[in-house]
């Protein structure tokens, strides 16, 4: 979910605040925060989801696919299948890179 500028803020300051106080472990998380309207990336709404990689459609399946895969409920192949199935490139650029 994309969080606005103010709210990415206080996430992140809430999330220290709770590492400090013991209540939750540190485990090095990040808040990310989309800053821009992608003007000059994408001509619909659906394209530029695609550019940043935030499209329901298959990133936010995938990120949860490599969750569960860290976690060690699915094994790698497990996991290469639904990638298979979710027609995902692995030799795809990083979105932050680009």
């Amino acid at each position: 979910m994309g969080l606005s500028t103010p709210t990415a803020i206080y996430q992140a300051r809430f999330a220290k605040y709770l590492e400090n106080r013991g209540l939750k472990p540190k485990l090095g998380g990040k808040v990310w925060c989309f800053i821009g309207d992608g003007y000059g990336l994408c001509e619909t709404r659906a394209d530029l989801r695609n550019w940043f990689e935030v499209s329901a459609d298959y990133y936010i399946c995938h990120a949860a696919l490599v969750g569960l895969f860290r976690a060690g409920k699915i094994d790698a192949a497990e996991l290469a299948a639904k990638a298979a199935e979710l027609d995902m490139d692995p030799d795809k650029m990083d979105a932050a890179e680009r």
